[in-house]
C-alpha cells in the first residue's frame, strides 16, 4: 500500500529501491544523489557508514527536495569523526480531500578506520504518521577500502522490522568501485556501482571532477541521467543535483553544509 502511494506521488524515482530504503535515499545530500550509488566508494558518510572512520572534521548538512515536484522533503544531519546523526521529514500536502502522506525518520551511524579499511554500522528508524500510523527499523553494515582503487559497499537490512505486514524490508547488497586520478591540479574520479543486487538490481557509472572548492558530477544508469556539483567557500558548501528519469519529471535537490574546524 505504501509503495503504491509513493509511486502515485512520484516519490519513487528509482523503482528498484525497496521498502524502507525509499525515503532514506531521498535523505542523501544533493551531490551524493547525483552520483547514483558510485558514492559508496567515496568518502560519503550519508551513503556508506564505512566512510565515517576517514572523517577529519565536523559538518552540519541540511537539504530540501521536491521529489519530481510532488511533496516536500527536508533533512538535516550532523557528521564527524566516527559518528553521524540524521533526521528527515516528508509531507505530500493534500492528495485528495482528507488524504495526505507524512513520514519522518532518522539514522545513527558509527564508523572506524583500520589503515586503508573503514568499517561502519547504521541504525535506521522510520515512522509513518499519515495516512496510517506505523513504525519500522533496520540495521546496515558498510565498508570502504581506499587503496589504488577505492571499493565500498553496504549490506542493507541485516536486521529489520517492517512497519507494514506483507511489505518486508529484505536483505540487500550495494557496492561500488572508483578509480581516483590526480592530474594537473585537479582530481577525477571514475566509477561504477551496482545496487539492490539481491532484489531488483540497478547499475550506474559516474564521473566526478574536483578542483579547489568546485566539484562537478555526472552519472548514467538504469534509472536515468543525473548532473550535480558543489561549491565550497570558507566554512560553507552548497550542493545541487538534477535527477532525470526515463518516465518521470525532472527531480531537483539542494543541500547546504557548514564545516568545522
Amino acid at each position: 500500500m505504501i509503495l503504491v502511494l509513493l509511486w502515485a506521488l512520484g516519490v519513487v524515482g528509482q523503482p528498484a529501491t525497496v521498502g524502507g530504503d525509499v525515503l532514506f535515499e531521498l535523505a542523501k545530500p544533493a551531490r551524493a544523489a547525483a552520483l547514483a550509488g558510485v558514492d559508496l566508494a567515496l568518502p560519503s558518510w550519508a551513503t556508506n557508514p564505512g566512510a565515517l572512520g576517514f572523517r577529519g572534521g565536523w559538518e552540519i548538512v541540511s537539504g530540501y527536495a521536491s521529489p519530481f515536484f510532488a511533496g516536500h522533503f527536508g533533512h538535516v544531519a550532523l557528521a564527524g569523526p566516527g559518528l553521524a546523526l540524521e533526521a528527515f521529514l516528508f509531507y505530500s500536502g493534500e492528495i485528495a480531500p482528507g488524504l495526505s502522506f507524512r513520514a519522518e525518520g532518522g539514522a545513527a551511524s558509527l564508523g572506524l578506520s583500520l589503515g586503508a579499511l573503514g568499517l561502519g554500522v547504521r541504525a535506521r528508524l522510520l515512522h509513518f504518521g499519515q495516512p496510517q500510523e506505523a513504525l519500522g527499523a533496520a540495521l546496515d553494515l558498510g565498508f570502504l577500502w581506499r587503496g589504488s582503487l577505492w571499493l565500498g559497499g553496504v549490506v542493507k537490512n541485516v536486521g529489520s522490522q517492517s512497519p507494514f505486514p506483507g511489505e518486508p524490508w529484505p536483505l540487500d547488497l550495494a557496492c561500488a568501485l572508483v578509480l581516483p586520478l590526480r592530474l594537473w591540479g585537479f582530481t577525477l574520479y571514475a566509477g561504477a556501482a551496482a545496487q539492490d543486487l539481491l532484489t531488483l538490481p540497478r547499475y550506474a557509472g559516474a564521473l566526478a571532477w574536483e578542483a579547489g572548492g568546485l566539484a562537478l558530477v555526472a552519472s548514467a544508469g538504469t534509472t536515468g541521467l543525473a548532473l550535480g556539483g558543489s561549491l565550497a567557500w570558507a566554512s560553507f558548501r552548497l550542493e545541487w543535483a538534477f535527477l532525470g528519469h526515463p518516465s518521470l519529471p525532472l527531480g531537483f535537490r539542494v543541500s547546504l553544509a557548514l564545516q568545522w574546524p
